[in-house]
């Protein structure tokens, strides 16, 4: 019987690779796998410990000299520092736009402005005043008031608005004290410069039927003789005798 070429050969190469199979076969059920479940659990347990994980981290990244902690870390670093620096520039844009909106018109920045046109104390030819809504002007004077009782009145209080002609005026509000009936009110009015001085000077006389503990509001018109741009205006209630009982 003849033996087929290189048979001896092929079946000692059979024997030895069956041979170095088992035996990686036993060193991989008898050595336990370094990487294994217990190792990525003590890693995630250390990440979680609120600024340890910092230290292990930056550790692990640019220190450690095995795998695979080392890539795992650098990749961690990288992700994280990409989208701190995306929230970073998210926060600055939305700061800028804000900036922009509260301390300029917002519709200079994000539409068309709706103000064509804005008369000498700021108030757009657009908007549709009407007479029971009245818009307080920060730049109208500032009005004071006397608080002494006369002849059984005083003032409560008062202030300026603009109207929806574009006046200003004066409101008073007025309370009457005393225990007789008032049917005649009449107030002084002045105009007073930064520096003091009175630049303007006007009565106002209201003939109606005053009944004590009441409250009432006059209503002063003084578009034509006073000037919006000076500061105050002073206010008092004046006796038939009495013209300077500020």
């Amino acid at each position: 019987m003849s033996v087929p070429p290189n048979f001896e050969d092929s079946s000692t190469n059979s024997v030895e690779e069956e041979r170095i199979a088992i035996e990686e076969q036993t060193i991989n059920e008898e050595t336990p796998n370094e990487y294994g479940l217990k190792y990525w659990l003590i890693t995630l347990l250390l990440l979680a410990i609120p600024f340890v994980n910092i230290g292990f981290i930056i550790y692990w990244a640019f220190f450690e000299k095995k795998e695979p902690r080392k890539s795992f870390t650098r990749a961690y670093l990288i992700i994280f520092g990409s989208f701190f620096v995306l929230y970073m520039l998210l926060i600055a844009v939305f700061f800028f736009f804000f900036a922009m909106a509260y301390f300029q018109d917002p519709y200079e920045y994000f539409g068309e402005s709706t103000n064509k046109y804005s008369d000498e104390y700021g108030y757009s030819e657009d908007y549709e005043y009407t007479e029971d809504y009245l818009y307080e002007d920060s730049y109208l004077p500032t009005s004071y008031y006397d608080t002494s009782v006369v002849n059984g009145v005083e003032i409560a209080d008062s202030w300026t608005e603009l109207n929806y002609d574009y006046e200003w005026e004066l409101f008073v509000d007025l309370y009457v004290s005393g225990e007789q009936e008032v049917n005649e009110i009449k107030l002084k009015v002045e105009q007073v410069d930064i520096d003091g001085t009175v630049l303007n000077t006007s009565y106002e006389t209201f003939n109606e039927r005053y009944l004590p503990g009441n409250n009432y509001q006059v209503q002063l018109d003084l578009t034509d003789s006073y000037d919006p741009n000076v500061a105050e205006l002073w206010i008092s209630i004046v006796g038939e005798n009495d013209l300077n009982n500020l």
